[in-house]
């Protein structure tokens, strides 16, 4: 059946307002969230690698983000940590894992990889142990569905302000007494901090039920 113009007109109006709606719902709206392994009761449901902004790592902006941890761990009396390039590594492919497989998670709930039982690709050895913690960076305000970038160092910094207002079982992680060095890695809005230790912490794949 062949539409007269007027229809046409009227259904392309239809289509852009859907259109416009269903990206709408789209739009982040909750504050940055971030998994710990010692907060097993958060399970985040906007999975996607759908953030406009992009995060830029690379290891001179890792090795700053390391940085920015120290000066949060000397204010709350910790050692500081060194800077690993087989941590940004091993970093940076998690967080493509989770873009690739769309989750957000310690371990891929598809191919059961998780970081324990990746290092070994990457140069770690059985004894050496990399704790994870996971970041996701989400527009809020008057940033939502802007698109731009943003460093790895910045965004580390970001997360750390982030962890200063939540309870102390989410800085377990950053401010493990035994950490002797670590990293932080990103693609797209995810960052992955992987801190190396010889204590177990960090051993086998934390799986959860979303």
């Amino acid at each position: 059946m062949r539409l007269s113009k007027p229809q046409i007109i009227g259904l392309s109006i239809v289509g852009v307002a859907l259109l416009a709606s269903a990206n709408s719902k789209n739009l982040l709206t909750s504050p940055n969230p971030l998994l710990s392994r010692n907060n097993s009761n958060f399970v985040d449901k906007s999975n996607a690698p759908d953030a406009n902004l992009f995060i830029v790592s690379s290891e001179d902006e890792s090795k700053k983000a390391i940085n920015e941890i120290n000066r949060y761990r000397k204010e709350n009396g910790k050692s500081p940590i060194n800077y690993s390039t087989k941590a940004y590594k091993l970093a940076v492919a998690r967080a493509k894992d989770m873009n690739q497989y769309n989750y957000f998670a310690y371990t891929n709930p598809q191919t059961k990889l998780c970081t324990d039982n990746m290092k070994f690709e990457y140069g770690f050895q059985s004894k050496e142990y990399l704790s994870d913690s996971i970041y996701k960076y989400v527009p809020v305000g008057v940033n939502i569905g802007i698109a731009g970038t943003k460093t790895l160092s910045d965004a580390t910094r970001e997360w750390i302000d982030y962890l200063k207002n939540q309870k102390k079982e989410f800085d377990s992680n950053f401010l493990f007494n035994y950490h002797l060095a670590g990293a932080v890695g990103c693609d797209g809005n995810k960052c992955v901090f992987l801190g190396l230790n010889a204590e177990g912490y960090g051993k086998g794949c934390i799986t959860k039920k979303g």
